[in-house]
């Protein structure tokens, strides 16, 4: 068998290529561990955030049939009232606006009926 004899320069400069792989083939696997990461953190947000809403949603369901839920969606969507209340609208909202909560208390008063 013939002996082959490879001289030091050539071996530090396939030693260097050899590291210069290994740093390349590293840094492009940082790169994308880092936007995998990035991504899992973005879907448990949404995860969270869909948790959230089945456990409101779910919530919701088991009011719905109950009858104080339907006579909060009447009041609130349908005007209704029971009978014997009396409903007050205010037309036009701009005038309470600067009022003092001395002065507001005293108009309150004034409506009031005795």
């Amino acid at each position: 068998m013939d002996r082959v004899i490879i001289s030091w320069r050539a071996m530090a400069v396939f030693c260097a290529l050899i590291v210069a792989a290994f740093g390349f083939a590293f840094w492009n696997n940082r790169q994308a561990y880092d936007q995998a990461a990035a991504q899992e953190t973005a879907l448990q947000q949404t995860l969270t955030r869909l948790q959230n809403d089945q456990l409101s949603l779910t919530g919701q369901i088991k009011e719905i049939g109950t009858s104080s839920y339907i006579e909060s969606k009447a009041r609130s969507d349908y005007a209704f009232l029971k009978p014997g209340e009396l409903r007050f609208e205010i037309v036009n909202p701009e005038v309470l606006e600067g009022y003092t909560r001395d002065e507001m208390q005293i108009l309150m008063d004034e409506m009031t009926f005795n």
